[in-house]
């Protein structure tokens, strides 16, 4: 675990100059990386992994899902023993066979690995950001480990201090338990806060939180059957029966909440200012960049007796996605969801919404946009343009 909170080096495959790629991204956001950090792509220095004569302690995966097992071989041949693998492509869209691959090549090499289909990690005590949330968090003494990347573009654009962040992604590699064991004993952690879709191991799981003697807070996705199916398109994840994990939850020292505010306040003993909107439909249509944000709006919309629909627009959904996506449905009842990340201009969707609802005045319109920073600005025009916004999933009618 040291390898992946703590290299050295650091190899990013798929690195770019470009922006808005995702391996541009990782490039900006490593700069900050006291370490060295290693550019991989065929059209630099280094090609491959192998052309690097140095150890690499971690290699970050941002290239094409089919291209994926290709470098997993490489990096076992350069003796890699820590990978992320950032790239989608893989169980949340029916790729298992791609999953397959990737555990044998990962066995026979005996890499440990997070992901597929992740947001990477977050070390703010040593400036180690590999994700794409717009801020970089301060140090303090909560750690995160989440099936959404996005709601850590959430919390870590609140004022508030992190010891560590995990996206676990489609869990096939490291999942929950190992992390627990990691950060149980990890002295800048005091309380850890968990977002659940699904748990691979549940006796593991079990045995290490009970051996956890620091506060864990838990959230889970999934309550219904509507939130069970957006957590499947989100992550491959196959929820199960919500009251499985409360007795599961029960068994241990874990706290069930029922909402990422919650657990935040109990974890920091700060109050977090968030904005419950009252919601009076019978159906509406959630359009999101945040597949845990959708997953969550789902289950609590669901249980008030909303019928919903869910459109993932993905991590990499820019301003331009959500306008197509509006104008597909002028018709409906809307919940648009915005999380800051890198590729998403909340300013510019702000604007976006505004145009469409001064064009279709009697759609009914409701904005959540998560975070605080890097959403004032936007929240403050939505608001001055009397649309109905708020900076919670958390409803109620």
């Amino acid at each position: 675990m040291k390898s992946f909170f703590n290299p050295k080096t650091i190899a990013v495959i798929g690195a770019s100059t470009h922006p808005e790629k995702v391996g541009g991204i990782l490039m900006e956001k490593l700069q900050t990386f006291k370490g060295t950090l290693v550019p991989i792509n065929p059209k630099l220095e280094y090609k491959t992994v192998l052309d690097y004569k140095s150890k690499i302690d971690l290699a970050i995966i941002a290239i094409p899902a089919k291209f994926v097992p290709k470098v997993l071989e490489q990096c076992g041949k350069k003796k890699i023993k820590s990978v992320i693998i950032i790239t989608a492509g893989f169980s949340e869209i029916g790729n298992v066979e791609l999953e397959k691959k990737i555990l044998a090549i990962t066995k026979k090499y005996d890499i440990k690995f997070i992901g597929p289909n992740c947001f990477g990690i977050s070390n703010p005590y040593i400036k180690l950001d590999t994700t794409f949330s717009n801020q970089q968090p301060k140090k303090g003494n909560i750690s995160f480990i989440s099936q959404s990347g996005a709601l850590w573009s959430y919390i870590s654009d609140l004022d508030m201090g992190y010891s560590k962040f995990v996206s676990l992604g489609n869990p096939i590699g490291l999942g929950f338990a190992d992390f627990l064991d990691y950060l149980r004993k990890d002295r800048n952690t005091k309380s850890i806060i968990l977002y659940i879709e699904k748990i691979s191991d549940g006796k593991k799981f079990i045995e290490i939180t009970k051996k956890c003697k620091k506060p864990i807070y838990a959230i889970k996705s999934g309550k219904t059957l509507s939130g069970s199916k957006a957590a499947i398109s989100h992550t491959g994840s196959l929820a199960t029966n919500y009251e499985i994990y409360k007795g599961m939850f029960k068994q241990t020292n874990i706290i069930l909440c029922d909402s990422i505010e919650e657990a935040l306040q109990k974890a920091s003993k700060k109050k977090i200012k968030s904005k419950r909107l009252k919601i009076n439909i019978k159906k509406t249509t959630i359009i999101t960049n945040a597949g845990g944000a959708g997953a969550l709006a789902t289950d609590y919309l669901t249980e008030r007796g909303i019928k919903t629909k869910l459109i993932d627009l993905l991590g990499t959904a820019t301003s331009s996605d959500y306008k197509k996506e509006l104008n597909k449905h002028k018709n409906d009842n809307l919940l648009i969801i915005a999380t800051p990340q890198k590729m998403t201009d909340i300013d510019n969707i702000a604007y976006i919404i505004t145009n469409f609802k001064k064009q279709n005045s009697k759609s009914n319109i409701t904005v959540c946009l998560l975070g605080d920073k890097s959403v004032k600005n936007a929240t403050n025009y939505l608001k001055k343009n009397k649309i109905q916004v708020t900076n919670t999933l958390h409803f109620y009618n």
